[in-house]
Order: structure tokens, then sequence, then C-alpha cells
């Protein structure tokens, strides 16, 4: 049987919600696949687990064989209690069991489930497949320069709108397609008097 891994990237729990009229979402969703889910309603994330081939606590695990939803205040706690060391020392082998445990070369954690008051959204049905209408690479630092600066100076704050404006390419070839190397422009109001700043982020390439 298949043997997942916790690693620090497997706490999402700050994408799940805090809203306690929400509590199917409050948690950090498992699936048998090897996925980790969650989701405040308004944005989601999933990310796959690593494989517990030859990790020192794995001997024996098997990861839970039916989908669950973890606390998710228990999957940051036992991602924060993690060993240090290489990859594969800071991380826990995922053992089902009731409750389900994280089991690293140093101990475990419990792992309890939540009380979903509902079923978890269907993440995966949510998000498209086939082509994309168009892929754009963007700077994660660049991205995290420019919200910082419009959180800071727009009128709502952080709770404030961005619009994202993606254009076709210049030589007009194609109108109806967006460019990949095309500027991409983040507009929002700034100040009081609610100001339009643009900012113009360039793409990298895929």
């Amino acid at each position: 049987m298949t043997a997942y891994r916790l690693t620090p990237d497997s706490d999402i729990s700050s994408f799940a919600s805090s809203d306690i009229t929400r509590p199917n979402l409050m948690g950090i969703h498992y699936r048998p696949e090897g996925v980790l889910e969650a989701t405040n309603g308004h944005f989601a994330v999933r990310v796959p687990l690593a494989n517990s081939v030859a990790h020192p606590a794995a001997a024996g695990a098997t990861s839970p064989t039916s989908p669950m939803t973890f606390q998710a205040s228990a999957v940051a706690a036992a991602v924060k209690a993690l060993p240090k060391g290489d990859a594969l020392t800071r991380s826990a082998a995922l053992d089902d069991g009731n409750p389900p445990l994280a089991i690293s070369s140093t101990g475990h954690t419990a792992l309890p489930t939540t009380v979903d008051g509902g079923a978890f959204p269907n993440v995966p049905q949510v998000i498209l497949t086939g082509e994309p209408a168009a892929s754009i690479g963007l700077s994660l630092d660049y991205l995290k320069q420019i919200v910082t600066y419009l959180a800071k100076h727009h009128p709502e704050g952080k709770r404030g709108m961005v619009r994202l404006d993606l254009y076709p390419d210049r030589d007009g070839k194609d109108p109806g397609k967006v460019s990949p190397l095309a500027p991409v422009v983040f507009r929002a109001p700034v100040g009081e008097d609610r100001r339009e700043a643009q900012v113009l982020l360039m793409p990298m390439r895929l």
C-alpha cells in the first residue's frame, strides 16, 4: 500500500476558512491519491504529497485509503514539528489510524479529523481541464512587491480589489488571443481620492 509524506509545503492551513458557519471548509482535505486541498470558498489550493519511499519512519506505514478532512491546526502543528535535516529527514510519514498520525524520525503528531458539517467541495471538478487560453509566467518576487504596495495604499486595504488586464499580441495577427509575452497590467485605486494606479509586469518565458 502507498504511504505519503507530510513536508513543509503540506501546511496549507492559511487557505482554509476560519468561518465557523462553514465547518466543512475549516480543515485540510486529504484525497487517497495523495493530494491535500484547502479552500475558503474564494480560493483553493491542491498540493500533491511526497511519496514515502525510503523514509526512515515509513516502515509499515500505510496512508489512509479514504478521503477525510484533517483539522487545519493539526496539520500546521505536524509540519512545525518536522525534524531539521535534509529533504527526506524533514518530513513525516502519513499513517492511517484513529486518528491518523504524522510519523517522523523524532516522534509522531496526531491528525484528528473534523466534523465536516457537509461534504468537502469537489475541487478537481472546479479546475478546468484541456488546453488553456493562455499560459503566462510571472515572478513570485515581483508579484509579492505589487500586492504589498497595492494592499498598503488601496482605500479598502487588503480587502480591496485589483483588476488584472491581459492583452493580445501587438502585431494584431490574432487579436482574440492573449499574448504570453505582453505586459500584464494590474489596476487598482490608491489614496482616499481613489486615483488609479497601473502596475505593469513583464511575463517570464515558460
